[in-house]
């Protein structure tokens, strides 16, 4: 079951963040308008077919039972409703960090910027966190709104704050993580 709801999670995770980039980064004058009709592709992929035929797949290779149920459109709803918020507290914090430092990219650059560069991460496997990839999209994003140096330590100081806030909720993990109310059977 968990590596299922790792898959439902990582799959919505990874394309609504494609949708807000390519909706986002054209406002912004980073990418063209290409970026919207490939935006719409992405909103097709997170309706309940596409995500269902990837878990059957998955969980066939894995030779793992198949899902009690199947996904709805209710299911997806909730998921991207959960990824947007995601998206915007990315956005706040890229956009806190830099008002600190007297740059404005805007919203669409800042938020279009760091789905993009989270998305070129996540995709760029052969470094850890796709270290570098997320950098260099995100710089990028921002090269219109200030200079080089000063995209580049936004970029590292997103780094930074993503990682603290990464260790700190796994400390909340473990301290709070107690037994689970329900259980949790284990297949071998």
């Amino acid at each position: 079951m968990s590596l299922a709801a790792q898959t439902v999670f990582m799959w919505v995770h990874l394309v609504t963040g494609g949708v807000v980039a390519g909706l986002l980064l054209p406002l912004g004058g980073v990418i063209g308008w290409w970026g919207v009709p490939a935006a719409l592709v992405g909103v097709a992929l997170l309706t309940p077919r596409p995500l269902q035929a990837v878990l059957d797949w998955v969980l066939a290779r894995t030779r793992r039972a198949s899902l009690p149920g199947r996904l709805t459109g209710r299911h997806m709803l909730r998921a991207v409703a959960a990824s947007a918020v995601m998206w915007s507290a990315y956005s706040a914090h890229l956009l806190a960090l830099a008002a600190a430092v007297d740059v404005a990219p805007g919203v669409a650059n800042a938020a279009g910027g760091f789905a993009a560069a989270w998305c070129a991460g996540f995709l760029f496997l052969v470094a850890p966190a796709g270290a570098g990839a997320r950098e260099a999209v995100l710089i990028a994003a921002l090269a219109g709104a200030t200079d080089a140096d000063t995209a580049l330590t936004l970029a590292l100081l997103s780094r930074l704050v993503m990682s603290v806030a990464d260790g700190l909720w796994g400390a909340v993990g473990l301290v709070g993580g107690g037994k689970p109310d329900v259980a949790v059977p284990v297949r071998s």
